[in-house]
């Protein structure tokens, strides 16, 4: 079986396996006889930078020594317990992380970085990215974009995403999801003139939105001009 769920423990972050379809598993994942959701401004906050609706459990009736990272998470000041992530819908049912998600959440808990999801990306905008190593955040839309290169400016790619091209409940979330991207370029980026710059000065983002489709540009910094 696949790890589908984060702990937070006091010293250290390790991915595990639950079965969601018994709670009584959430309870004994964290050694607890009754949990509590966590589900705050922090970890709402938290969802929209990593494009995954996030809930954590803690023990109730926890007081052990203060847990940091889970306080982190969570907003609160004290939490004396390990915590458990994973994912929820809507109606706050708990599921578990598919292996993206998975890694994109772990990776951030653990180095602060925001991972692309180059996995599932079409084989030229791969190359591109993987030519000058760069993970460009992107919106969490359920299909690919079409991209365009130049053969004037290799080091520009223009993503598109039609909005008529999207499933039913991407369509119904555009603007949460355009929200969730904006947030990204907002508190992982450095704004310059109309773009965004990386935090590592790599690449640059520059954004579009239209009643039809969205528009993303992204340059390489290839020198200091």
């Amino acid at each position: 079986m696949k790890d589908n769920a984060i702990i937070v423990k006091w010293l250290n972050i390790e991915k595990i396996y639950v079965d969601f379809s018994n709670l009584d598993n959430i309870n004994a994942a964290i050694n607890a006889e009754r949990v509590s959701t966590i589900h705050t401004a922090r970890t709402q906050e938290l969802s929209a930078r990593l494009g995954v609706h996030l809930m954590g459990f803690v023990d109730r009736n926890g007081d052990d020594i203060n847990n940091v990272k889970a306080c982190e998470i969570s907003g609160y000041d004290y939490l004396g317990s390990m915590m458990l992530l994973c994912k929820t819908d809507d109606k706050y049912n708990a599921y578990g992380f598919d292996e993206d998600e998975l890694d994109r959440v772990y990776t951030y808990l653990t180095t602060g970085k925001v991972k692309t999801k180059t996995k599932t990306l079409g084989g030229d905008l791969k190359s591109f990215l993987e030519k000058y190593n760069i993970q460009p955040p992107l919106p969490d839309f359920s299909v690919l974009p079409r991209a365009k290169f130049f053969d004037e400016y290799p080091n520009i790619v223009l993503l598109t995403y039609e909005y008529s091209a999207l499933p039913a409940k991407d369509i119904s979330s555009i603007g949460e999801k355009l929200f969730s991207y904006s947030s990204i370029l907002v508190n992982e980026f450095t704004s310059v003139e109309e773009s965004s710059l990386s935090a590592d000065g790599r690449f640059y983002i520059n954004c579009k939105t239209t009643s039809s489709n969205m528009n993303i540009l992204i340059q390489v910094v290839e020198d200091e001009n």
